[in-house]
């Protein structure tokens, strides 16, 4: 029987392919009008996660950024001594070169299964992989506890003005 609406049409949505699909057909196959495998499909209902709600161009567009991370603060200093003109190419260039480089990334997780670096890293061909692996998992907590080190010295410098004169300012 299919689904219908309050004035007993009934509901339909747009498939990519621009043909009409009912709602019960929705219901049957919700992954469908994502292109998603019976595979993953199964895969995704069996373990119990919520369909995807990112796009692929978000993901993509929040890799990019978080790629280009800290550089950004650098970027009006960086500017300075270049014109606009190669400023402007400079910085597409870079955005093109990450996102490059993250799409590498993006499908070799996709194609091994595995979502964090390393783990990509470890499917290099002979004893480079592991020995990658370990490496990028040494280089990622050397970042870390760098950064989290520069952020309590920050904190404490920029916390000195306000507890000159408490209790605080002895300890």
């Amino acid at each position: 029987m299919p689904v219908a609406n309050a004035r007993g049409q009934p509901l339909t949505a747009d498939a990519p392919d621009d043909s009409v699909v009912s709602a019960s057909e929705l219901a049957s196959a919700p992954f469908q009008h994502r292109g998603i495998d019976a595979d993953t499909r199964s895969r995704i209902t069996s373990e119990g996660a919520a369909e995807p709600t990112v796009s692929s161009n978000a993901m993509v567009l929040n890799l990019v950024t978080g790629g280009l991370g800290t550089g950004m603060l650098s970027l009006p200093w960086a500017m300075a001594g270049a014109s606009v003109v190669v400023g402007v190419a400079t910085i597409l260039f870079v955005i093109a070169v990450n996102l490059w480089t993250i799409m590498i990334l993006v499908r070799a997780a996709d194609k091994y299964q595995v979502f964090d670096l390393a783990a990509v890293l470890g499917h290099l061909p002979g004893r480079m992989g592991p020995a990658m692996q370990i490496c990028t998992n040494i280089m990622v907590w050397v970042a870390l506890l760098g950064s989290l080190i520069s952020y309590i010295i920050g904190m404490c410098d920029s916390a000195r003005p306000f507890i000159a004169g408490t209790l605080l300012e002895e300890r």
